[in-house]
């Protein structure tokens, strides 16, 4: 079993890794865009989420093959590659928001007609069985995720370390708590998060694009809901909820990527990130972190995984205090 296990992670990492480095090499010019973030604004292929999707498919193959697979993460990984077709989709010929959003809330809705959600852990609340509120909960959280993952991909490397984080987070948070069942599917998402991270990271040679952060996020939300972690899970994302509060409500409603003015802006003068003096531009999480004075993009990077990492913690501590309450 130990080995079959193994097999499954080590192979998921490799197939997402090897799936970006050959992304880095493309030169298709439909397929690259500049890094704003940069002096030089060097063309990057905008499509590293097909790592996730590839990634996806070999650990769903490799763990049927392997006979470990169930039912929910089967649905966690056909989710995935749903979402990251529909991102690959958007990346190609941006699909409008509307058709967008219906499409993201598809996965929420296969998991509430199939039924194998039945309770919530809701500390210190207790066990939720209203099966009115936890179809309700599924329908949100998915696309929720879906699209708060999308809104904090501005800098190198940041969505795949953030999910590293959360998902390393819920592998400790499960073990302390004894849901060992948890654990597998939790070191596949950090699997796959990882290989993309490592092209993805500063300075980066593959962007993530819709493709990935679309299945990255429905990963976050559905390994959520599935596998009973909605607390610990949501404190561990805050960053998340928060930037696309801030993004929401200074936007006056939603509002697609492509239609915001940029919050921050790069001076040419240096290559530092400061402030947009747009008064139309929205208030986001990387546009707070400039607002005391210029930055590097790598500082902007470390700034918010300091904040992942402190949120993770918190959801730790904060989980296991409210479930001895």
């Amino acid at each position: 079993m130990i080995t079959s296990y193994a097999t499954l992670l080590v192979g998921t990492f490799l197939t997402s890794y090897l799936t970006a480095k050959f992304i880095s090499r493309i030169r298709y010019q439909r397929l690259l865009v500049p890094d704003v973030h940069k002096l030089e604004r060097p063309l990057i292929p905008k499509i590293g989420g097909v790592a996730v999707i590839t990634s996806s498919i070999y650990a769903l193959t490799c763990s049927y093959i392997l006979n470990i697979i169930d039912t929910k993460l089967m649905l966690l990984l056909l989710f995935s590659i749903f979402s990251g077709c529909l991102g690959l989709i958007d990346d190609l010929i941006e699909v409008e928001p509307l058709i967008r959003v219906l499409l993201t809330v598809m996965p929420g809705i296969v998991i509430t007609y199939l039924g194998v959600v039945s309770q919530l852990t809701i500390p210190p609340i207790g066990t939720l069985r209203n099966m009115l509120l936890i179809n309700t909960i599924t329908l949100l959280t998915l696309p929720i995720y879906s699209n708060a993952v999308n809104m904090l991909e501005v800098v190198n490397g940041v969505v795949p370390a953030s999910v590293c984080i959360i998902m390393l987070t819920m592998t400790l948070t499960s073990i302390i708590v004894g849901k060992y069942v948890n654990i597998i599917p939790s070191l596949l998402v950090l699997s796959i998060s990882l290989g993309v991270y490592l092209l993805n990271r500063y300075p980066a040679r593959i962007f993530n694009g819709s493709s990935g952060t679309y299945a990255l996020g429905t990963l976050l939300g559905t390994y959520m809901i599935l596998y009973d972690m909605c607390v610990p899970l949501l404190i561990a994302s805050l960053p998340y909820i928060i930037n696309g509060l801030l993004i929401i409500t200074s936007s006056r409603g939603f509002k697609t990527r492509h239609k915001l003015r940029r919050p921050t802006v790069v001076n040419y003068g240096d290559g530092r990130i400061v402030v947009n003096p747009d008064p139309e531009a929205p208030t986001t999480l990387m546009r707070l972190i400039v607002l005391s004075g210029s930055k590097t993009e790598k500082e902007i990077v470390n700034s918010i995984i300091i904040l992942f990492t402190i949120s993770s913690t918190l959801s730790i501590l904060t989980y296991l205090v409210l479930i001895n309450s």
